[in-house]
């Protein structure tokens, strides 16, 4: 008898949720840190979602989306992804919040992103400094 997942896997369908494995209960203690993290930030600063161009709810809708794809997104990526997905969306429309959200998810850096989306070294750089800058005054402004 070969022990294949076909011999076990009854086994695994009776398992209970504490018996998973432990990196899955870290990756959703890690996603509802997030989640409550991200609600505290847009309560302490509505104006976020207003520079933005959209509502709280909004945002807050489109980041549980994003964390159903990578549990360890920060809200101050999100939040850094659709200000440059904003900022560059007219000029470079392959930049998207989308775009960028998946090579965050695969381990690249926002700068590697956004030069796998067409961007020089340069262009990415000043696009992100430019993006955090943007972000600080509107923190400031709430």
């Amino acid at each position: 008898m070969t022990r294949g997942r076909v011999d076990d896997g009854m086994g695994r369908a009776r398992e209970k949720p504490s018996d998973r494995p432990d990196e899955a209960r870290e990756l959703a203690r890690i996603q509802r840190e997030n989640v409550r993290h991200a609600d505290r930030d847009l309560r302490e600063h509505p104006e976020v979602a207003a520079s933005l161009h959209t509502t709280a709810d909004d945002l807050r809708e489109g980041y549980h989306a994003a964390l159903m794809r990578d549990p360890t997104l920060k809200f101050g990526r999100y939040v850094l992804a659709t200000r440059l997905s904003l900022n560059l969306g007219v000029s470079h429309p392959n930049v998207k919040r989308k775009e960028i959200l998946i090579g965050l998810a695969e381990g690249k850096s926002i700068g590697r992103t956004l030069r796998n989306l067409g961007l020089g070294r340069e262009e990415a750089r000043e696009a992100q400094r430019r993006a955090e800058r943007e972000i600080k005054e509107s923190l400031r402004r709430s």
